[in-house]
């Protein structure tokens, strides 16, 4: 930072006030104290060879202790200056601060060339917003705007700093040469004479009346020294046109067109009348025109499809019935355009009109109307009542009906029901009392074989009366004399009894008795009785 580098030039010193001497740089400016200076081989570097009292170094910079100055703190080349108590900083121009480390407003000394703006940024650093036209760092280069070629009409482009400039051709004005001049403008042409000047390129033309020339449409010309009227024609001038006469039969500005039906205008056999000096052709009917050139076209059948045929001046016209179009009325008119069917109804062309397919529970001429299935599909008959559940319907029976639909009879059910009960009523009741015999006969067999068990047990101790005999182990039979015969057997709850005459007869306990009695025989009645509660059967 004190040091001077070998690139840099050493000056002479320079006396300064107060008795210092400054050894002058291209950079920096060194003060000494003393007065003689000198530049050593070796060091190559510049020192100040007497200090004042109290200071040191090769700048006099360090106090005699090797305070303040010691580390140089002076930045940015800043020459460190020591005082009795401290040191200073002497900085560069742009710099200050105590150690010289702000920099001086930059943008003071403005850097920007033509006319740029310096915008300082970064503490240190600026920035340069040029103007238009120009760039670079510092807004030193000029932009070359001619080299887009901006003039128009073969204008000759000028670069100017910041901005170009266009020079002109004859007849053509404007920032790039881009306005016609109006040469017309000022009115050139005669008032009389000309019909309308024409602007050119630095130039106009005037368009001349006839019977008038020349560059502005100012000279007279007399017309009829030309004599153009034709077939005997008088020519009559008038400021500076003419006018024909033209004989009889002749037309037209020189009278050099035939008229009448002197040349035969009427064509495809077309009748022609004369009429003053003009004339009239009456044509056939199928053809029409001045002149009988132009062929109709008539009425033919079917010319128009849905439509009636009406004849014209030179083609017919079809006059269409409703709902089609089209020259022949052939086209059916698109009735759905603009018809909007609602909830997700189909829209359906028809002739001269339209029709909506409704969706399922609509209908209405746009399917706005919301119907019930009733009023889709009822089926409900016999003056039943249809309702509507939902997407469905119910039909509500009259007394006597059922079913579905209300077409079935609660009658054949109730008959058909009664049979099924009565059927199943009979049923139980046959299984019941087939079940009730069988306990009866089970209930016997056992009563039977229990009876039999217990007779058999007494049998040992019982006393068979006189005349009776035991038969087939349970039965009493009476034997009567020698006679061998027996009665016939009669089943009757499984007591069998012989009778005198040989016949199985059921005895109650009375008649049992009547009949021993009548045999001759006595018995106790108490036994008797017994004997017929055990079941066995007597044969007196």
């Amino acid at each position: 930072m004190g040091i001077i580098s070998a690139s840099v030039e050493l000056l002479s010193c320079t006396k300064m006030p107060k008795g210092m001497y400054s050894a002058l740089c291209v950079y920096p400016a060194f003060k000494c104290s003393g007065i003689k200076k000198f530049l050593t081989k070796e060091r190559n570097y510049y020192a100040c060879e007497t200090c004042k009292d109290g200071w040191v170094g090769d700048y006099c910079h360090r106090t005699a202790e090797g305070m303040h100055c010691n580390d140089i703190p002076c930045r940015h080349h800043g020459v460190c200056v020591a005082t009795d108590t401290s040191y200073e900083c002497k900085c560069y121009k742009g710099r200050h601060g105590r150690n010289c480390q702000y920099v001086t407003n930059i943008c003071k000394e403005s850097r920007c060339k033509n006319g740029g703006t310096c915008v300082r940024s970064n503490g240190n650093s600026f920035t340069c917003h040029c103007k238009v036209g120009f760039q670079g760092v510092l807004c030193e280069i000029d932009i070359d705007e001619c080299a887009s070629n901006p003039c128009l009409s073969g204008g000759r482009c000028i670069d100017e700093p910041g901005a170009f400039r266009c020079s002109c051709p004859v007849g053509f004005n404007g920032s790039r040469c881009e306005n016609n001049i109006d040469d017309c403008a000022r009115k050139p042409c005669s008032l009389y004479g000309a019909i309308k000047c024409v602007d050119l390129v630095n130039a106009f033309q005037c368009l001349c009346r006839v019977g008038y020339s020349g560059r502005y449409c100012s000279t007279v010309v007399f017309a009829c020294a030309s004599s153009p009227c034709k077939n005997g024609g008088t020519c009559v001038n008038r400021k500076g046109e003419f006018i024909c006469r033209c004989p009889e039969g002749y037309s037209g500005t020189t009278c050099d067109g035939a008229v009448g039906c002197r040349t035969n205008p009427c064509q495809n056999d077309g009748t022609c009348i004369d009429i003053g000096s003009t004339y009239k052709c009456y044509c056939k009917e199928m053809f029409t025109g001045k002149d009988c050139e132009i062929k109709r076209l008539l009425c033919q059948p079917g010319s128009c499809n849905f439509g009636t045929c009406v004849n014209g001046e030179r083609m017919f016209t079809c006059m269409c019935s409703p709902g089609f179009v089209g020259p022949t009325c052939g086209l059916n008119r698109n009735d759905c355009e603009g018809v909007v069917c609602q909830n997700q109804g189909v829209c359906i062309d028809e002739i001269n009109g339209f029709r909506c397919k409704c969706t399922r529970f609509w209908k209405g001429k746009l399917c706005n109307i919301r119907q019930g299935p009733c009023e889709i599909e009822n089926n409900c008959v016999n003056n039943s009542t249809c309702r509507d559940e939902g997407d469905d319907y119910k039909c509500y029976c009259p007394v006597g009906l059922m079913g579905k639909y209300c077409d079935e009879s609660t009658t054949k059910y109730k008959t058909k029901e009664n049979e099924d009960t009565f059927g199943t009523m009979n049923w139980l009741l046959i299984v019941a009392v087939l079940l009730l015999l069988l306990s009866l006969t089970l209930v016997g067999a056992y009563y039977y074989r229990w009876s039999r068990s217990r007779r058999q047990k007494r049998s040992g101790a019982s006393h068979t009366p006189k005349g009776w005999k035991v038969i087939r182990g349970t039965h009493l039979a009476h034997k009567r004399g020698s006679s061998n015969k027996r009665g016939k057997q009669r089943k009757h709850g499984g007591n069998f009894i012989s009778t005198p005459r040989s016949r199985w007869k059921w005895l109650s306990l009375d008649r049992l008795k009547r009949s021993v009695t009548r045999a001759g025989q006595t018995f106790d009645h108490r036994r008797i009785a017994r004997t017929a509660r055990m079941g066995v059967s007597l044969d007196p």
